[in-house]
């Protein structure tokens, strides 16, 4: 994987979304934006990692190191109905009333000093510094990871280690497939939410080392997309959302007979 530091500039990647909410970005902590009619710019801080795949098809990263550096989203209705900018927490896109609604989204660009152009068609921020440790109820709402950043070597070096340091080596089962496309912790073991690099997923864990958002083996946990399909995917252990989805793709946390789902992290692309 090629690490690049760059200037960071923004072009447009036309992106279909739904009617009220559709594909959001998300921004990391410390971003700050600024709406203006149907457009909305933002910044976020130099602390933080952009890791995507390139046009070429190849998976980078580059280093936020400009805090002025800008991204940018613009809304069009192409039939009639509202379609504007909104903030949903840490996630910024379009929504409103109108049936097709268009976000021209960043595609991330980097220019080296010859003025050489990298251009990402998906990725996503991550802070390396943030390491890694268990979610609380403050982290509901934080996106979660994406296949570029499982790609990257740190990831599965840091996420072993930290969970052998929770489990003392002990090696621990995969989550239950169940038909209906959820997953659950098989007995004696827990789904627990973890933050790594900010970004939010799931692991098993042995019962009793989780904290009060671990979930037995009596609940399950599953995705939804607003416009489009995602499912679970498990890889290195941790269990996350993806897929073919143009809207908002969900991960719903403790879903029983006798309880309602509750939204934990949100997937999110950009």
């Amino acid at each position: 994987m090629k690490t690049l530091k760059y200037l960071i500039v923004l072009i447009s990647l036309s992106v279909n979304i739904g009617t009220t909410r559709g594909q959001m970005i998300y921004l990391p902590e410390g971003f700050n934006i600024k709406i203006e009619g149907d457009q909305c710019s933002f910044t976020v801080l130099p602390n933080y990692t952009y890791i995507g795949t390139l046009e070429d098809g190849s998976v980078s990263s580059i280093s936020i190191e400009n805090p002025n550096d800008k991204g940018w989203i613009s809304c069009t209705c192409n039939t009639s109905g509202t379609c504007l900018p909104g903030q949903y927490g840490s996630l910024v896109g379009c929504g409103g009333t109108c049936s097709n609604c268009t976000m021209k989204q960043g595609k991330v660009t980097f220019l080296n000093a010859a003025n050489s152009e990298f251009s990402f068609i998906s990725g996503g921020f991550v802070d390396y510094s943030m390491g890694i440790r268990l979610a609380t109820k403050a982290d509901v709402g934080r996106s979660g990871i994406f296949d570029e950043l499982l790609n990257s070597p740190q990831f599965k070096t840091d996420l072993d280690n930290f969970v052998n340091q929770i489990t003392n080596n002990q090696t621990l089962p995969k989550p239950i497939n169940n038909f209906d496309g959820s997953i659950s912790a098989p007995i004696g073991y827990v789904l627990q939410p973890i933050i790594i690099y900010g970004r939010g997923c799931i692991i098993v864990l042995p019962e009793g080392k989780g904290n009060d958002l671990a979930i037995d083996h009596s609940s399950k946990t599953s995705c939804s997309c607003s416009k489009g399909k995602c499912s679970l995917k498990t890889r290195f252990g941790a269990s996350y959302c993806d897929g073919d989805c143009s809207g908002t793709c969900t991960l719903f946390w403790g879903v029983t007979n006798a309880e309602s789902p509750t939204e934990l992290f949100v997937s999110s692309k950009f």
